[in-house]
């Protein structure tokens, strides 16, 4: 049974993104319409990012506002104080060939074998499932690994790109629940138009080129 989903809080901070006249790997970030220098998203709220096409054009713009890649030219970066997680679609974030037992008690290593099995309970994997090495997990396994490794990250801005993809509807409900009841920020990137619609308190819609503030 997949438990509820209680993700970490960091400390309060309001969540701030430096945009300036950013051109991100490669191809310019086109306002539809104007905004602030500093993009501001209250605490708590969270920022849908609706976008048609393939995979390609939203991850070098994340990786870009979070700082793991750097724009062409321009600036972006978070503000003060703004501790963030990415949850990545391509589930890089799983530690490969390991077992997912491991992959737990490297971020919790004081944690005791119940502690750890009790965690992983609650994504769905019990007994001997949690030896299991993560190579030969399916996408619907490995996205739940790293659902289960990002809530012991503390954060208040967590970023989910595509997090429902492989997810199933018992799963997804979690998820749902699990990020209301999350005190901090939230970007979602997502072609699930009904996710969207559950948790989104505001709306860019992203098209590799253009991006519509709404």
């Amino acid at each position: 049974m997949f438990r509820a989903i209680l993700f970490t809080q960091w400390k309060w901070a309001r969540m701030t993104l430096m945009l300036g006249a950013v051109v991100a790997f490669g191809l310019p970030l086109v306002l539809a319409q104007p905004l602030p220098g500093l993009f501001a998203q209250d605490v708590g709220s969270s920022l849908a990012i609706e976008y048609m096409g393939s995979f390609g054009p939203v991850f070098p713009l994340l990786a870009t506002l979070l700082g793991a890649s750097a724009p062409a030219s321009g600036e972006a970066r978070l503000g003060a104080g703004v501790q963030a997680e990415w949850f990545r679609q391509d589930l890089a974030q799983v530690p490969g060939d390991r077992t997912i037992y491991d992959c737990i008690a490297q971020v919790r290593p004081r944690w005791t074998r119940g502690h750890i099995q009790n965690h992983l309970g609650g994504f769905g994997f019990s007994g001997d499932d949690v030896l299991r090495n993560t190579s030969v997990l399916s996408g619907g396994e490995r996205a739940r690994v790293a659902l289960a490794l990002l809530t012991l990250r503390p954060a208040n801005l967590l970023v989910l790109d595509e997090p429902t993809n492989d997810l199933d509807v018992e799963s997804i409900e979690a998820l749902e629940d699990g990020l209301e009841e999350y005190d901090g920020s939230v970007i979602l990137v997502s072609h699930d138009r009904a996710f969207l619609r559950e948790l989104a308190t505001r709306v860019w819609a992203f098209d590799g080129q253009r991006i519509q503030d709404y």
